[in-house]
């Protein structure tokens, strides 16, 4: 500021001062002002230089610092990227300086210690995922969009015989027989990343665009379509060169840096050795299949045929027959018209079938069953029932004239005997007819009358007969009497009548015969004949044969118990030498009883044994085994067979009384019984003839050496009470030879003398005599039947004493025989 007096001062007025202490006054110069503004302004400039250049220079040194630091962590950075061991953050900077810094620098080696964790770990994991890939049986690749191999486990590397490094980065077609995968094509684009010499191979050789496979030239799908699509079957190839089928399924997975793909392959060898072996046997399995279908439509149809024919003559059986005799009344009664049922049995077939055994009986059937065939029309129809029974039906009949006479046309055809393996055997037909509506209106109704017509043809032995309502009685009377045989069985109508039989060298009682009578409360005493045919066919001959043979030994018990001791003889039937458990009951019975085996005849046919004659041998022997005495009933009627006959236990022959009752007048029937005579004996066998009426006859079968005799002259049936009363006939003295031998010498005059045991002397008879005592029960039924008379005084008197049977062979001895 100037002086205040100085020339150009300013001065302001004067300003009053607060509270009127006084004014104020002052005066400046401007320019000295401005001068000291100036100098003020170069010292101000001057000094700021000197800090700004200060503040450069500090900046510049603390930059050169930074700058450092910073390279360092950045070369410590590096280091760290490149996982050197020995790299950190830390090295290098102290503590308190650079705080920052050291910050930086300790956030950064955090950040490092946490990323070295963090690759530690995921190292840690890719060897546990790797561990477990490589435990997998199944190959895992990894690939990415261009198709190359990124990673593969243990199992991937054997199955194509590659160490790992070996294919790691190569393209997935290495490993393929064929190119089949296409590099990855992103979405939007068409071209493919640059291939190699394989992914050309697959991409096409230009490496330009492929969008389908269809338009590619390698023809494979992108691995964007594999990893789409199901599991693909294609060659894969081994390091050597080999190729083997392998599936492959590929899964994608996104990521940021490009798509991943896993590719899971499996060797399929052995499964396509098994399923060629599966469809080697599928198309076996198929054939058999077909082959086993059609074998069981031919079971099929041979079972449908089977169901509804006859096995043994191929004709129609019931089953269809009753359908087609239904579907014929309902024709019938739709057009108003008749029709004819006829029912047939073959006579004497039983006999033959029973005798010769059933391959006979099955032959004859067939015979039987084409002649009736033959005999009727195509529109009739013929069926086999059963047994030897057959219906016929005849659909179209004008009436019963007709019928009459197609039955007459059966029966005609079956006049001719049957020829079977050159033996001839006379079979007759019985024919019952009946006529719809006239008989009956329903099948069933039809069969049973047509059966009544049938049983009255063969009663009567016309050879047919047409159903007449009054015979239906008969037929009628015929079930009710089997009824009535049941309630028999149970409620004690039948008894015993016991027939006696005499040996013949010493007049002493040989044994008895048990024959069953039933006392019917209304029909009276009813013979055998009446009911033991209805017992046979229905099946209760077995029942009946049961209480006949304990009733026959409770009775021998009472008689043993008084002293008489003989034998009592029970019949056999068929059925029962076919029973296996037969032995054994009858064991049973004579242990209830307490009668020795011996004391028991059974009585069997020749027809009975020929039904089956292994099995008839086998019970047989059973039962001789026992003791139990044996006999062949009836002998000579039967078709018989002497292999047989020598090889059965049997201790007794029984001539039928067809031949006894006879052979005073019959020559042939004469030498039927002397030749029976001589077989049993020859055999060892003891012979009772049956049937013996006269004394003559009695005499006659004395002459001809006959050990024992039944009949009417000796004795008829007799009660238990008459049997302790009986006599028996007197035996006369060697009468002159009866007529019949001597015709029977005069035929046979000039003819050699005959040899052979019955031309022997008295040691042939005690020979015969040895082989008996030495047969098992010999000795107790052998001095009855044979000549020691009984020991009880109320088995008989004792005859006058006739020849023995040596002397009366030593008689014939003497007359040239």
């Amino acid at each position: 500021m100037g002086r205040p007096g100085a020339p150009g001062a300013l001065r302001p007025p004067p300003q009053p001062l607060p509270g009127g202490l006084g004014e104020l006054s002052v005066a400046y110069d401007p320019a000295a002002m401005e001068e000291a503004l100036a100098r003020e302004r170069r010292w101000t400039l001057g000094l700021g230089g000197a800090w700004l250049l200060l503040a450069l220079l500090l900046t510049l040194l603390a930059w050169r610092r930074l700058s450092r630091q910073l390279h360092g962590l950045a070369d410590q950075a590096r280091r760290v990227a490149m996982e050197e061991p020995q790299a950190g953050f830390q090295a290098g900077f102290q503590a308190g300086r650079d705080r920052a810094v050291g910050r930086l620098a300790e956030e950064l080696e955090a950040m490092r210690r946490s990323l070295v964790a963090s690759r530690e770990a995921s190292a840690a994991r890719e060897r546990r995922v790797q561990a477990i890939l490589d435990h997998v049986p199944d190959g895992i690749l990894t690939v990415d969009g261009r198709g190359d191999i990124a990673s593969l486990n243990r199992a991937a590397a054997q199955m194509f015989g590659y160490r790992p490094e070996e294919v790691r980065g190569r393209n997935i077609n290495v490993l393929l027989a064929e190119p089949w995968l296409c590099p990855y094509l992103p979405e939007g684009g068409e071209d493919a990343p640059p291939l190699g010499p394989v992914g050309r191979s697959v991409g096409g050789a230009t490496g330009g665009p492929a969008r389908g496979p269809a338009e590619r030239p390698g023809g494979g799908p992108t691995v964007q379509e594999a990893a789409a699509g199901g599991p693909h079957e294609i060659l894969g190839r081994r390091r050597d060169g080999s190729t083997f089928p392998l599936e492959m399924r590929i899964a994608e997975l996104t990521r940021e840096e490009g798509p991943l793909f896993i590719a899971i392959v499996r060797d399929i060898t052995e499964r396509r050795q098994r399923d060629a072996e599966l469809r080697a046997l599928q198309e076996d399995l198929e054939r058999r299949v077909i082959r086993r279908t059609r074998e069981l439509a031919a079971l099929n149809r041979e079972l449908e045929h089977q169901a509804l024919h006859d096995a043994l003559t191929g004709l129609p059986n019931r089953v269809l027959f009753n359908d087609r005799l239904r579907q014929a009344i309902l024709a019938a009664r739709r057009e108003a018209r008749p029709l004819a049922l006829m029912i047939t049995d073959l006579d004497r077939f039983k006999e033959i079938n029973d005798t010769l055994g059933h391959h006979y009986g099955d032959l004859v059937l067939r015979q039987v069953a084409r002649r009736l065939e033959g005999t009727l029309r195509r529109s009739d129809t013929i069926a086999r029932l059963g047994g030897d029974e057959f219906a016929v039906l005849l659909p179209s009949v004008r009436g019963a004239q007709d019928a009459l006479q197609a039955a007459a046309k059966l029966v005609a055809a079956m006049e001719r005997p049957v020829e079977l393996e050159g033996q001839s055997f006379p079979i007759g037909l019985s024919v019952g007819v009946a006529l719809f509506p006239e008989h009956g209106e329903d099948g069933s109704t039809l069969m049973r009358h047509a059966d009544v017509a049938m049983y009255v043809a063969k009663r009567s032995g016309r050879g047919y007969a047409l159903y007449d309502p009054q015979e239906d009685q008969h037929s009628r009377s015929r079930l009710a009497l089997i009824g009535d045989l049941r309630r028999a069985l149970e409620e004690d109508e039948l008894f015993l009548l016991y027939q006696p039989k005499l040996d013949l060298a010493s007049g002493a009682l040989a044994g008895l015969e048990a024959l069953v009578r039933w006392r019917h409360p209304t029909r009276g005493q009813l013979p055998p004949d009446a009911f033991i045919p209805l017992a046979e066919h229905t099946g209760l001959i077995r029942p009946l044969t049961l209480l006949v043979l304990e009733r026959a030994l409770a009775q021998l018990q009472r008689w043993r118990r008084h002293g008489l001791e003989t034998t009592v003889s029970v019949n056999l039937s068929a059925r029962h030498l076919q029973d296996q458990q037969l032995p054994e009951q009858v064991a049973a019975q004579l242990g209830r009883h307490e009668i020795p085996p011996q004391a028991l005849v059974l009585e069997i046919t020749e027809s009975a044994i020929m039904a089956d004659p292994e099995r008839a041998m086998r019970t047989l022997s059973s039962l001789a085994a026992m003791g139990v005495q044996l006999s062949i009933d009836d002998f000579g009627t039967g078709y018989s067979s002497l292999f047989y006959l020598k090889q059965l236990p049997v201790h007794e022959i029984k001539i039928d009384k067809s031949f006894t009752m006879d052979m005073l007048q019959n020559h042939e029937d004469l030498i039927i019984v002397r030749s029976i005579i001589d077989l049993g004996h020859n055999m060892g066998r003891r012979v009772v003839a049956e049937g013996v009426e006269t004394a003559q006859a009695l005499d006659l079968l004395r002459h001809l050496g006959c050990d024992q005799a039944q009949g009417e002259h000796v004795a008829g049936p007799l009660g238990p009470e008459g049997v302790a009363l009986w006599r028996g006939p007197s035996l006369h003295e060697p009468l002159p030879q009866p007529e019949p031998l001597r015709q029977g010498r005069r035929r046979r005059r000039g003819r050699p003398a005959r040899t052979g045991p019955r031309g022997r002397t008295g040691l042939a008879r005690q020979q015969r005599a040895r082989a008996r005592q030495e047969e098992p029960g010999a000795q107790a039924g052998a001095q009855v039947v044979r000549h020691d008379p009984p020991a009880s005084p109320q088995a008989a008197v004792q005859p006058a004493q006739g020849p023995g049977l040596e002397d009366v062979q030593e008689a014939k001895q003497g007359k040239g025989r």
